[in-house]
């Protein structure tokens, strides 16, 4: 059982978007990745642990991590809304983003 409304910590240019799902108990926090429109919608759901060593140090991950830090011992606090991490025309590098010229899975 999940606890409030996911906090969106992360945004893209590209409009992907990552929220923070947080659970009933300590370790059941569940991030997710909600890819934009144009690249199919998905949503993709992963354990806070998972995501940051998928993540490595990409600006995702250090939102993340300055969200849980921030709201330790405060689980009520929400985040101010946040611009997107990501300049436009940057590259991405998420373990989500499409290849170039591919068109498929």
């Amino acid at each position: 059982m999940m606890s409030g409304d996911p906090i969106q910590f992360s945004a893209s240019s590209n409009g992907d978007r990552w929220l923070l799902e947080r659970g009933t108990t300590p370790g059941e926090d569940t991030v997710i990745h909600r890819a934009n429109p144009p690249s199919g919608g998905m949503e993709t759901r992963l354990d806070v642990k998972s995501f940051l060593e998928i993540t490595g140090d990409r600006p995702e991950a250090a939102a993340l991590r300055d969200l849980l830090g921030k709201n330790a011992g405060d689980e009520e606090a929400q985040p101010a809304p946040i611009e997107p991490t990501v300049e436009a025309g940057s590259p991405s590098t998420s373990p989500w983003a499409k290849t170039p010229g591919k068109t498929g899975p």
